[in-house]
């Protein structure tokens, strides 16, 4: 049997058509899931600026400003992070999806103590980030089946949430839950603030 070839970041920013898929929304919206560009940080400075304070408390970005949208577009196949984003017919970003392919010590340990031990060869952390204005209209359901997708490309068989999910944050809870998240254990983050960590098998 002929083993497929698992990507490496390289790939994604050397051919970033070959990963890119049309998507459409139940209201019939055409959007773009493609790699991050070099040439997005104008694109992705809008997206990041625009986020709701709501929405800023429930990701992990450093700032929402022109340095971390320079800061991403410059990282491209320097580290471990592979961003997609979601474009609508405007060619505006209305989402970003991150995936991290090291695990940290510190994140193992924790798992650890949770009793389950990462493979870290075979494991990756995903975070989803949407505008305002695309939440709760089943754009997570239309991307989930890339995500998957682009897992495997990467030869990852578990997925772990980049930062885990706010224990407030029943919507995405519920979200995740769905598609096959399991909770993992619970942590508090440097503020005291309850989180959930939850993993996914493919």
């Amino acid at each position: 049997m002929i083993k497929k070839k698992e990507l490496i970041l390289q790939d994604f920013e050397k051919y970033p058509k070959q990963y890119t898929w049309e998507l459409s929304t139940n209201t019939k919206e055409e959007l773009l899931l493609r790699p991050l560009l070099h040439s997005d940080i104008g694109k992705l400075t809008s997206f990041l600026e625009n986020l709701s304070i709501e929405t800023r408390r429930l990701s992990t970005f450093d700032s929402y400003d022109k340095v971390t949208a320079k800061e991403l577009c410059n990282a491209i196949s320097k580290y471990d992070k592979l961003r997609f984003v979601l474009e609508n017919q405007n060619k505006e970003i209305v989402g970003l999806i991150e995936f991290t392919l090291d695990i940290p010590q510190n994140i193992i340990d924790k798992y650890t103590t949770y009793g389950i031990t990462l493979d870290t060869k075979y494991t990756c952390r995903f975070g989803p980030t949407l505008a305002d204005e695309y939440q709760s209209k089943g754009l997570g359901n239309l991307i989930f089946p890339y995500v998957l997708k682009i897992a495997e490309l990467l030869g990852r068989k578990h997925i772990i949430l980049y930062g885990g999910v706010l224990a407030d944050n029943t919507r995405a809870i519920n979200y995740y839950q769905k598609h096959g998240f399991k909770i993992a254990g619970k942590f508090y983050n440097d503020n005291g603030v309850e989180n959930l960590d939850m993993i996914f098998s493919i």
